[in-house]
C-alpha cells in the first residue's frame, strides 16, 4: 500500500534515507568490487522471481488519483549481472477518477550488462482490454522492438514502438534522450488512417451530422514530433482529412495559457462538407431565432493561436476560392483574420476581419475589397438567382456588435461602395417598361416586347453609409444605352429588401432614333422619367413610376397651355396698340 498525502509526502520516503551508524565498518573490497556492510562482497544473482495473486495500491491524495493493480502474476528467469532473462506478467488495472480499468498481460526479455548499468529490453509486449475510456472494453496493444537504458548517463533509447488503442494504431521511432529532469524526446510519428465518426461512437460521444455523409471518415498523420520545454513541435507533418492534405509545421503548447503556432499548406478543402446538413423542407419553416448563428464566445476566449494557411482550393458557403492566404492571430477572445486574400469568380478578394469577444458583447469589424469579380456567378452562388451578368468591384468597411448573426446585421454600421460594369439585368427590359408606360399615357397600343427581356448597362455605381443594417445612398448612378439614371434610396439588409427611386434622362442620339419612333424620341428626350426599384435584394422589380410620369405630362401640357395663353395675350395686346396708333 503506497500513499501520498495532501502535502506530497509519501510513505516510502524513508526507504532511501541513509542509516545513522557510529561503528566503523571494514569496507575492504575483494576481487568483485562489491562491498557489504560487514566488509563482505555483494553479487546480484537471483535464481528467479515468482509472484502470484499480489495487489499494489497507490493513493495520491495530493493529485486526487488512485491506482490499483490486482491479481498480479509475475515470473522471471535468472537475474544476474551479465545475464538475460524472460519476464511474464498478468494483472488487473483500476484507475480513478477517470475510471479506466482492464486486464493486461506483459512479456519480454531483459539483458543486464556486467556492471548492471545498462539494461536492454527486447520483444516487450503489453496487451489486453481496457474499459472506462470507452463504454465497451477496447483492445490495447503496445509493442517495443528494443529498449536500451543507460543508468550511468541517465539516457534511454526507445527505438521503434507500436501502439493500438480505441481503434487507432500508431507507430513511433523515438530518438535517444536523457530521462532525468524534464525529458524532451523527439520521434517520427505515424498515425494510421482511422474514422473520427467511429472513434466518437467508441468513446460514447454523439458524432456530428455533416452535409457530406462521408466526411470525417478518413484521417491519418505522419510527421516528426519533438517535446520541448514549453511546447510540442510537429515538423515535416502531413495530415490527411478525407480528400484534403495539409503539410507544414505545427506547435502545440504544453503550458496552460500557451499559444498554438502553425504554418500550413492545404491542397484543397470543402468546408461546406463539414457543416450541418440543410433540410430543404425545414428551411421555409425555420424561424429567425433558430436560423441564427451564435458567436462561440467561450471557445474564442479559450483559443490562443497564430499562424498562416495557404490553400490551393477552398469552398466556403458555396463560394469557391483559389490561391487563398489566411493569417490568424487569436489571443483570449481577440481574434483577427489578416491578411486574407484569395481569387474568386475570376476576380480577387482581400480582407481584414476582427472579432473581439473579450467584453460582455462580441464586436465585429471588417475591411473588405473585391476586384473584377464575375457578378453573375456571385449572385447565383449567394441567392440562387441567375439573372445578372457583368463585373463588380466593391469596398466594405463595417462594424457591429452582438451575440448572433441577426443581431450583428441589425447593428451593422459603416460605409459601402461598389461598381458594376459591362453587364445586363436579365428578365427586365427598362426600355420596354418606358415605352409601355408612354403608350398607356397616350392611350396607344403597347409595343411588342423584346425577348428575352434584358437591360444592358455599361456601369452602375453606388456608395453610402450603413446605419443599423440599412444602406442609405444618395449617389446611385447607372449608364445604359441612350440613358443615364441618377437616384437615391435604401438597401435594408435586416429585411433583405431594396427601395430606390431613379430619374432617367434619355439622350437624343442617332442610335436611339434607330430604336424608337420619332414620337417616342421626342417624348422621352423632353422629360425626366421616374423609375422605382423595389422588392427583395436578390430579385427586385424595376418599374416606371406612372404617377410621376403622368404628373410630368400634365405639367408639360399645362406649360404648353400657359405658353399659348401668354402668346395669345401678347398678340391681343400688340393688336390693341396697333389699333390705337392708327386713330387720328
Amino acid at each position: 500500500n503506497l500513499a501520498v498525502d495532501e502535502s506530497g509526502r509519501s510513505n516510502w520516503d524513508d526507504l532511501g534515507a541513509e542509516a545513522d551508524t557510529t561503528e566503523s565498518v571494514d569496507e575492504t573490497p575483494d576481487d568483485s568490487g562489491e562491498v557489504a556492510a560487514d566488509g563482505q562482497e555483494l553479487a546480484l544473482n537471483i535464481g528467479n522471481i515468482s509472484v502470484t495473486d499480489a495487489r499494489v495500491s497507490i493513493v495520491d491524495r495530493q493529485a486526487g488519483t488512485s491506482t490499483i493493480v490486482s491479481d498480479l502474476t509475475f515470473e522471471t528467469g535468472q537475474i544476474a549481472a551479465g545475464s538475460d532473462f524472460d519476464i511474464n506478467a498478468g494483472f488487473a488495472l483500476a484507475m480513478e477518477p477517470d475510471g479506466t480499468s482492464g486486464t493486461l498481460s506483459l512479456s519480454g526479455n531483459i539483458a543486464l550488462s556486467d556492471d548492471m548499468a545498462v539494461v536492454d529490453i527486447s520483444g516487450l509486449n503489453i496487451s489486453g482490454e481496457l474499459a472506462g475510456m470507452t463504454p465497451q472494453p477496447s483492445d490495447f496493444n503496445f509493442e517495443s522492438r528494443a529498449i536500451n537504458i543507460d543508468t550511468n548517463n541517465e539516457r534511454i533509447s526507445l527505438g521503434e514502438l507500436d501502439l493500438s488503442v480505441v481503434g487507432i494504431s500508431m507507430a513511433m521511432n523515438v530518438e535517444p534522450f536523457n530521462y532525468a529532469g524534464d525529458p524532451q524526446p523527439s520521434m517520427q510519428l505515424r498515425v494510421n488512417e482511422f474514422s473520427l465518426i467511429d472513434l466518437m461512437e467508441r468513446l460514447g460521444q454523439e458524432a456530428p451530422e455533416t452535409a457530406d455523409p462521408n466526411a470525417l471518415q478518413r484521417i491519418s498523420f505522419n510527421g516528426k514530433a519533438a517535446v520541448m520545454e514549453s511546447a510540442v513541435a510537429l515538423t515535416d507533418l502531413e495530415l490527411k482529412l478525407d480528400d484534403t492534405t495539409m503539410s507544414g509545421e505545427l506547435s502545440l503548447p504544453r503550458e496552460e495559457n500557451g499559444a498554438m503556432r502553425f504554418d500550413l499548406n492545404v491542397d484543397s478543402i470543402n468546408a461546406d462538407a463539414y457543416m450541418a446538413p440543410v433540410d430543404p423542407d425545414a428551411v421555409e419553416e425555420e424561424t429567425a431565432e433558430t436560423g441564427d448563428v451564435e458567436i462561440p464566445v467561450e471557445l474564442l476566449r479559450s483559443f490562443n493561436a497564430s499562424g498562416s494557411f495557404r490553400i490551393g482550393e477552398a469552398w466556403f458557403a458555396g463560394i469557391p476560392f483559389t490561391n487563398m492566404e489566411l493569417g490568424l492571430n487569436a489571443d483570449s477572445g481577440d481574434v483577427r483574420l489578416h491578411p486574407i486574400s484569395a481569387e474568386m469568380f475570376e476576380g480577387r478578394y482581400r480582407g481584414d476581419v476582427r472579432i473581439d469577444a473579450r467584453g460582455d458583447e462580441p464586436m465585429l469589424s471588417v475591411n473588405e475589397n473585391i476586384e473584377d469579380v464575375k457578378l453573375g456567378a456571385l449572385v447565383k452562388t449567394l441567392y440562387d438567382v441567375d439573372n445578372i451578368t457583368g463585373g463588380i468591384e466593391g469596398s466594405f468597411v463595417l462594424n457591429s456588435r452582438g451575440a448572433d448573426s441577426s443581431t450583428l446585421v441589425r447593428n451593422l454600421n459603416g460605409n459601402m461602395s461598389f461598381v458594376l460594369a459591362d453587364g445586363e439585368w436579365q428578365g427586365t427590359d427598362i426600355w420596354y417598361q418606358l415605352r409601355r408606360a408612354r403608350a398607356g399615357l397616350r392611350q396607344q397600343p403597347a409595343p411588342e416586347p423584346r425577348l428575352p427581356a434584358r437591360t444592358e448597362f455599361s456601369e452602375v455605381s453606388v456608395s453610402g453609409q450603413v446605419i443599423n443594417g440599412v444602406l442609405q445612398s444618395n449617389d446611385l448612378l447607372a449608364e445604359l444605352p441612350f440613358m443615364r439614371l441618377n437616384g437615391r434610396g435604401q438597401a435594408n439588409m435586416v429585411e433583405g429588401t431594396v427601395n430606390y427611386r431613379l430619374d432617367a434622362r434619355v439622350a437624343d442620339t442617332p442610335e436611339l432614333r434607330g430604336e424608337l419612333t420619332p414620337e417616342e424620341v421626342s417624348d422621352f428626350t423632353k422629360v425626366v422619367v421616374p423609375i422605382k426599384i423595389s422588392g427583395p435584394l436578390a430579385s427586385p422589380s424595376i418599374n416606371v413610376d406612372l404617377e410621376g410620369l403622368a404628373k410630368q405630362e400634365l405639367k408639360k401640357e399645362a406649360d404648353k397651355l400657359k405658353d399659348r395663353l401668354i402668346d395669345r395675350l401678347l398678340r391681343d395686346r400688340n393688336k390693341d396698340k396697333d389699333t390705337e396708333g392708327a386713330r387720328p
